[in-house]
Order: C-alpha cells, then sequence, then structure tokens
C-alpha cells in the first residue's frame, strides 16, 4: 500500500505541480532563457507526464510497485541529486536577478526529497514482503 500512495504523490508532483509550476514565464516561456533550454524544459515536462502516467498503470493496474517505484524514484531523486549539485554546474532557485524562481521552488525540493524518502521506504517494504513470502513458500511445513 506505501507504493501506491508513494507512486500517487510522485505522480501528483510530476503531472499537476511541476508544470503548474513551470508552464508560464519563469520557466517554458521565459524571453531570456535562449530557444533551446526552453526546448529542454518541455522535452523534460513530456517525459515526467509520460514516466508518471506508466507508474501509475504499472502500480493501480498492472500491480508491479517495485517497478513503478523505481521510475518515480528515479524522476524524483535526480531532481534532489540536481538541486544537491547545483553549484557544480551554476544552477540555482533563483532568476539572474537573485529573486527567488517562485515562492514554492524550495517547497518543490521539500516534497521531491520527501517523496524520494516515501518511494525508497517503499522498495525496502516491498522487498522484505517478497523475501518473507518466499521464505514461507520455501520452509516445509509441519504437515508435510
Amino acid at each position: 500500500m506505501l507504493s501506491k500512495l508513494a507512486v500517487t504523490i510522485a505522480a501528483t508532483f510530476f503531472l499537476i505541480l511541476l508544470p503548474a509550476a513551470e508552464i508560464n514565464e519563469t520557466h517554458v516561456f521565459n524571453p531570456a532563457w535562449p530557444e533551446h533550454a526552453r526546448l529542454h524544459e518541455v522535452w523534460q515536462l513530456c517525459v515526467h507526464a509520460l514516466f508518471s502516467g506508466v507508474c501509475l498503470w504499472l502500480v493501480w493496474v498492472k500491480r508491479e510497485a517495485r517497478l513503478a517505484s523505481v521510475l518515480a524514484l528515479a524522476m524524483a531523486g535526480s531532481f534532489v541529486f540536481a538541486y544537491v549539485i547545483r553549484e557544480t554546474y551554476g544552477g540555482s532557485m533563483r532568476h539572474g536577478d537573485g529573486e527567488p524562481v517562485t515562492t514554492l521552488a524550495n517547497a518543490a525540493v521539500v516534497v521531491a526529497a520527501c517523496v524520494s524518502a516515501l518511494l525508497i521506504a517503499s522498495l525496502f517494504e516491498a522487498t522484505s514482503s517478497l523475501r518473507s513470502s518466499s521464505l514461507e513458500k520455501s520452509t516445509p511445513s509441519s504437515e508435510e
């Protein structure tokens, strides 16, 4: 159940919240950004939306919670990783004038980090369940 919750939260973040924060003049329609950078931004939004849809399908329809969690973690975790290493490539959560990109920019990092932690916990839970299940199957019953 934790996997369904974690994947659904991650998908909501990438399908609804991230596009709402970035399809505006701060990102996609930012005239200060080179056209090529805007192309990459739209590409990233499309890939996240597609993977989020796949994750939801995997976890709710196919009941493949581990794969859905791994894919969702790749999206959320890579955002957190990019934030952590931002100084190495000149990245920032601010405009060139020093103003924050949005008032919720830092909140997005916190949400992504929390979702990543939830997804990691769900993977541990799923792995533990699998291990317990296979141990039960391999242990001879007392009735034999």
